[in-house]
């Protein structure tokens, strides 16, 4: 069961640095969106739950972190949020790319779950 959860998270955590590394090259420099880190953290406290009962907090852990830097900096919620229609086309297709691919590593590792877990 680790071993597929150690390989969920480090693809994920490769993801997010290829993006940050494609983003950081094109000299977008923008100061972090707390709000959307605060609904980051909250969603892995939810999809943590389930881990919790077989004794894994990692998800919750994580959740918490993210949770607490977003509510740490509420009164920066508003300065840095941009709806979809403000974003540039080219910025709005890397984002379509990382949620697709996101989304197939949420299935797959749901699926992985449920194999492992019978």
């Amino acid at each position: 069961m680790w071993p597929i959860i150690s390989i969920i998270i480090g693809v994920v955590i490769v993801a997010f640095l290829a993006v940050a590394i494609i983003l950081q090259r094109k000299n977008i420099k923008r100061s972090p969106d707390y709000y959307n880190l605060f609904m980051i953290g909250l969603m892995w406290i939810v999809l943590g739950i389930p881990f919790a009962f077989d004794g894994s907090y990692v998800f919750i852990a994580f959740g918490a972190v993210f949770a607490g830097i977003g509510i740490l900096n509420k009164s920066k919620w508003k300065e840095n949020r941009r709806k979809w229609s403000d974003l540039p086309p080219k910025e709005k297709s890397i984002k379509k790319i990382v949620m697709i691919f996101l989304g197939a590593l949420i299935i797959a590792g749901f699926v992985a779950y449920m194999l492992g877990a019978k």
